[in-house]
C-alpha cells in the first residue's frame, strides 16, 4: 500500500509513499486521503496592521466643504491627493507636518466637483491611507 491508511499513520509517518512519481489514487471518490503537510516556516499568525495616522474626511457625503482630519505619529512631508473614480488626480496639496498630539485639519472646497465618488489619499513618511468620499 503506497498511502497513509489513517490519520495516525499520517501523523506518525509509519506508512510513507515510497515513490511519489508512481503513486496513483484511482478511487479518490471512494476513500479518505490523509496527508501530512510540513512547513519549515514556523512564522504564522495574524496581527493587526499598525497604523501611524488617524484619518477621516468629514462630512461624508459632502457638498460644498469637506475637512480632511489626521493625526501623525511621525513628522515629515504629508501629501493629500483627491482622486476621481477613475483614479485621476483632481486635487493635491503637500505640507510639512510635525508629529504630536495636534490634529491636522485641511479644509477643502468640493462644491465645484461633479457629483460622484472620490478618494482622498493621505501619504505620510511611513504609510499611505485612502478614504472614500461621496460628493453630491
Amino acid at each position: 500500500n503506497n498511502a497513509y491508511t489513517n490519520l495516525q499513520d499520517a501523523l506518525l509517518e509509519s506508512n510513507v509513499i515510497q515513490n511519489p512519481a508512481t503513486y496513483r489514487n484511482e478511487t479518490a471518490y471512494d476513500q479518505i486521503v490523509y496527508a501530512r503537510i510540513e512547513n519549515t516556516n514556523s512564522c504564522t499568525g495574524i496581527s493587526e496592521l499598525a497604523t501611524n495616522a488617524d484619518f477621516s474626511v468629514l462630512p461624508n457625503p459632502s457638498h460644498g466643504e469637506a475637512t480632511v482630519a489626521y493625526h501623525l505619529q511621525t513628522g515629515g512631508t504629508t501629501t493629500i491627493t483627491l482622486l476621481n473614480s477613475l483614479g485621476q488626480e483632481v486635487g493635491r496639496t503637500e505640507r510639512d507636518e510635525y508629529a504630536g498630539q495636534k490634529q491636522h485639519l485641511l479644509p477643502a472646497t468640493v462644491s465645484k466637483l461633479a457629483d460622484g465618488v472620490y478618494y482622498v489619499r493621505l501619504v505620510t513618511p511611513s504609510q499611505t491611507l485612502v478614504k472614500k468620499i461621496i460628493i453630491h
